[in-house]
C-alpha cells in the first residue's frame, strides 16, 4: 500500500511532505484494506494522504 513510510520515504531526498498527494484507484485494494492503512497513518502521512489534497482542491473540503 502507497500510505506506508516505506512507500513515501524516496520522495523526501527532492521535496517536502506538504508538496506530496497520494491518490489510488478503488479496484486496487479492497476498501477493508485502505481503510487500514489509513487508520494507521501517522500525522505526516495523512497530511501526504488527506489534508494536502483538500488544500490543492479546496471545493472538496468544502463537502
Amino acid at each position: 500500500m502507497g500510505g506506508s513510510p516505506h512507500a513515501l520515504l524516496p520522495a523526501l531526498p527532492v521535496t517536502s511532505t506538504d508538496h506530496l498527494l497520494v491518490g489510488t484507484d478503488a479496484g486496487a485494494a479492497p476498501a477493508a484494506t485502505i481503510d487500514r492503512a489509513i487508520s494507521a497513518l501517522t500525522t505526516t502521512l495523512y497530511a501526504v494522504e488527506h489534508a494536502n489534497a483538500l488544500r490543492v482542491f479546496p471545493r472538496l473540503a468544502a463537502r
